[in-house]
C-alpha cells in the first residue's frame, strides 16, 4: 500500500544541511532530494548525506544505492542516509529504486569543501509543470527550509510579468498550506526578466550570502 511520507533529514553536529536538486520525472513521480553539509568540510571530517522523498511511494519497496566521489562511505550503504569520511571534495550520488516505473531516481550533491565562505546552493529549476508536480517540489523546499532554520530560499522566476506574478502566488499559497510551513519572509522572490516561457530557479541561501547576487 502506498504511503505519503517524508524521509526526515538529520542534522549533524547541529550544522545546517543543504539540499541537492529536486528530481521528478512527471506528476506521478515522487520528488527526490539529497541533503548534505551546508558548512564546508575538510579532509578527515565526517559528513552526512540523507535522501528526502516526497510524494506517493511504497517505503517497503524502496532501495538505495550510494556512490561517492572523494572519500569513503563509512556506514549506511543501502539505507536513506550515509556517513562519509571526507577526503577531497565529496560528491554523493544516490540511485533510488522501487518507485514508480519510468521515474528518475538518481540525484547527486557536492558538499562545500575546504576553507570556503558560505555560498548559495542550487536547489531546483522547473518550467511549466502540472499542479501535482509543483506541489511536490514546493513540499521538498519547505521541508528543507524547516530543517535549516538559518537559511532562506531565493526563488527567481522568468517570464512575462503576469506569468511571474501568477507563479509567485502559486508557490506562496502552496507553501502556506504545507505542514510545518516556514516564515514567509524566508522565501525571497525575484523577477528574473522577460522570457517567452515560464521558468523558475530556486537557491538555498545560508547566512552571509547576498541573495540579490543570484540568478
Amino acid at each position: 500500500m502506498k504511503s505519503r511520507s517524508l524521509i526526515l533529514l538529520i542534522i549533524l553536529f547541529s550544522a545546517s544541511l543543504c539540499a541537492g536538486q529536486v528530481v521528478t520525472s512527471n506528476e506521478d513521480c515522487p520528488a527526490i532530494v539529497i541533503a548534505g553539509p551546508l558548512v564546508a568540510v575538510k579532509d578527515g571530517d565526517t559528513a552526512i548525506f540523507t535522501t528526502l522523498i516526497t510524494g506517493d511511494f511504497d517505503a517497503k519497496k524502496v532501495a538505495y544505492e550510494w556512490k561517492l566521489d572523494n572519500g569513503e562511505i563509512a556506514s549506511g550503504q543501502g539505507t536513506n542516509e550515509i556517513s562519509v569520511t571526507v577526503s577531497g571534495k565529496p560528491t554523493a550520488t544516490v540511485v533510488v529504486s522501487g518507485i514508480e516505473e519510468g521515474c528518475n531516481g538518481t540525484v547527486s550533491l557536492a558538499a562545500p569543501y575546504g576553507d570556503l565562505k558560505p555560498y548559495a546552493i542550487f536547489f531546483d529549476e522547473f518550467g511549466k509543470v502540472k499542479d501535482k508536480l509543483l506541489e511536490r517540489r514546493i513540499a521538498a523546499l519547505v521541508d528543507t527550509l524547516r530543517r535549516n532554520p538559518t537559511a532562506s530560499a531565493r526563488i527567481i522566476t522568468y517570464g512575462t510579468a503576469d506569468a511571474v506574478l501568477k507563479r509567485d502566488n502559486e508557490i506562496k499559497n502552496l507553501a502556506a498550506r504545507m505542514p510545518g510551513n516556514t516564515d514567509p519572509a524566508r522565501m525571497i522572490f525575484a523577477n528574473g526578466g522577460v522570457e517567452k516561457d515560464i521558468r523558475t530557479r530556486v537557491w538555498i541561501v545560508p547566512p552571509g550570502v547576498n541573495p540579490d547576487e543570484l540568478n
